[in-house]
C-alpha cells in the first residue's frame, strides 16, 4: 500500500507538543477557503511511496523526537494507508501520533475506513479552517471552530497550550522553511 505525500521534516517544534518529525500528505478534497497548504489539495501531486518507505524515514529519526504530526492535505483521505502507518508507529516505536484533520470528528467516526484508525492516534486537531474566525491557540487550533481530540492518556489538554506556532528550518538543500501551525512553506533564496 502507498501513501501520497507531499513534504517531511524530521524535527519540529511548531507542529505539535514536544520535538516532532511530520509529515503533510497530499490531496485534500474538503477546500477550506483561506486553506494554509493549498498546494496539497491536488490528489495527484507529490509522491507516492509504500508506507514501508514512509515509516523508515520517520523510524531513522524516531530516536530524536517525542512524537510524529501527521497534517496534510487531508490525511483521513488516504485512511487505509494513514491505519498501516499509525498501527506500525505505534507497534515498533515509542513515538506518539497526532493528526491534522479537516473533517468534523463525527465525519471521522462514523466512516469505518477512517474509525479504524483512531486506536493508535493519540490526538487529532479536527474541523474545517475558517479563515475569518480568531485562532484558539489556547487548544493549538488556527480558526476557533476547530477541536482538539485526546485519544490517549498521551497528552493532556494543557500540552496544547503555549505551544510555538511558526518556525524556520534550513532544508537538506539550503532552501528555507516555514512551518508550524498555519502550514508548510519553502521560500525562495
Amino acid at each position: 500500500m502507498n501513501i501520497r505525500w507531499r513534504y517531511f521534516i524530521p524535527e519540529s517544534s511548531a507542529n505539535g507538543p514536544g520535538k516532532r518529525c511530520v509529515i503533510w500528505f497530499q490531496g485534500c478534497s474538503i477546500g477550506c477557503e483561506g486553506c494554509c497548504n493549498p498546494d496539497l489539495q491536488d490528489p495527484k501531486g507529490g509522491r507516492s511511496d509504500p508506507v514501508e518507505t514512509v515509516f523508515e524515514k520517520i523510524r531513522l529519526v524516531a530516536k530524536n523526537v517525542d512524537g510524529i504530526t501527521i497534517s496534510g492535505g487531508e490525511p483521513f483521505q488516504q485512511p487505509e494507508a494513514l491505519c498501516e502507518l499509525v498501527r506500525k508507529i505505534k507497534a515498533e516505536t515509542t513515538l506518539s501520533v497526532f493528526v491534522f484533520s479537516g473533517y468534523q470528528k463525527e465525519k471521522i467516526l462514523s466512516d469505518p475506513k477512517r474509525n479504524r484508525c483512531l486506536p493508535w492516534i493519540d490526538a487529532i486537531l479536527y474541523g474545517p479552517y475558517i479563515h475569518s474566525n480568531p485562532p484558539a491557540l489556547e487548544r493549538f487550533c488556527a480558526s476557533g471552530n476547530q477541536g482538539l481530540w485526546l485519544l490517549s492518556d498521551r497528552f493532556q489538554a494543557e500540552d496544547f497550550s503555549d505551544l510555538p506556532v511558526l518556525e524556520f528550518l534550513i532544508g537538506e538543500k539550503g532552501e528555507l522553511i516555514q512551518s508550524g501551525l498555519y502550514g508548510i512553506n519553502f521560500i525562495e533564496k
